[in-house]
């Protein structure tokens, strides 16, 4: 488990270059996190952290601003071109996400319009653990059978989950077995007609499964990739797999959760990875569009 201090020095995180040089105007030359996410000319560091009041005058400005003609409130609300559609209408996004993470970052590109395709096996259980629930399955953790109505998981518990229902709106569903010729063949198919494909499996296994970088964009030079490795495609931990709960003592959040002199593990579960991630990798493939 990482201490906060550790982080910088980190063989892992140096190898990603997570950490950029900037020269602030007082403290002298600092290091800042850097980028979010991997993309190809896509992130650049524009300033140091500003001063305290560095920008006072210019923020009073804009209140100052005069305001349009009426003054009211619905006279701020200037809508955007085309408001009778959702911004991401007409985009489709093939998504092969699992558990919380990544199906979270499809539902939120699915409130903004896009047609999100979630991929399920018949052969796998993509719906995590509300798929095959039961009350007993569920009794050694309590707060688990609050995901469903009533407590109760049946029937049909893969469609009762609060939790699949969450990160599932707003999403089509298709069944897909990558294992078989023809199911392999018609995800192929959406593939090269949709404009975003999205997973986060640990490293290799989208090899593994002949959907690699290289081959996804042969199938469709136009297709954005989102992928979301637990640790990064590249670095000496980017081979560890996990949750949400396992990578927060690698960030330092498991350093610092709990009460004063008591361990790590006694502050309960900690899903802060998996809460974060859905409005980065949205807002991640919304840059990757613009940069398109």
């Amino acid at each position: 488990m990482f201490e906060m201090n550790e982080l910088r020095s980190s063989e892992h995180y140096r190898s990603r270059g997570l950490f950029v040089p900037a020269t602030h105007p007082v403290a002298g030359e600092l290091e800042y996190i850097g980028p979010p996410w991997r993309m190809a000319g896509g992130y650049r560091l524009r300033a140091a952290a500003p001063l305290l009041g560095q920008h006072t005058d210019e923020v009073r400005g804009d209140w100052g601003a005069p305001r349009p003609s009426g003054s009211s409130a619905e006279a701020w609300s200037v809508p955007y071109a085309g408001a009778e559609k959702r911004p991401l209408a007409g985009v489709r996004i093939v998504d092969l996400t699992v558990v919380w993470a990544g199906a979270g970052g499809t539902a939120l590109l699915g409130d903004l319009g896009a047609e999100v395709i979630r991929i399920e096996g018949n052969n796998r259980i993509s719906r995590h653990d509300s798929a095959r629930s039961t009350k007993e399955s569920l009794s050694a953790s309590d707060y688990r059978t609050a995901l469903f109505p009533d407590r109760e998981p049946q029937p049909r518990p893969y469609d009762r989950s609060a939790q699949f229902n969450w990160h599932s709106r707003n999403k089509l569903a298709a069944c897909g077995n990558l294992e078989t010729p023809e199911g392999r063949r018609a995800i192929l198919e959406l593939i090269k007609i949709s404009d975003v494909f999205m997973e986060n499996h640990g490293p290799g296994v989208m090899e593994k499964l002949g959907l690699g970088h290289e081959e996804l964009l042969a199938l469709n030079p136009r297709l954005i990739i989102a992928r979301m490795p637990p640790m990064g495609l590249a670095g000496p931990m980017s081979s560890y797999l996990g949750y949400g709960p396992n990578f927060n003592s690698l960030v330092g959040i498991a350093a610092m959760d709990g009460y004063e002199g008591e361990t790590p593990e006694t502050a309960g579960d900690n899903y802060h990875m998996d809460e974060a991630t859905p409005g980065g990798v949205a807002f991640a493939v919304l840059s990757g569009a613009v940069a398109a």
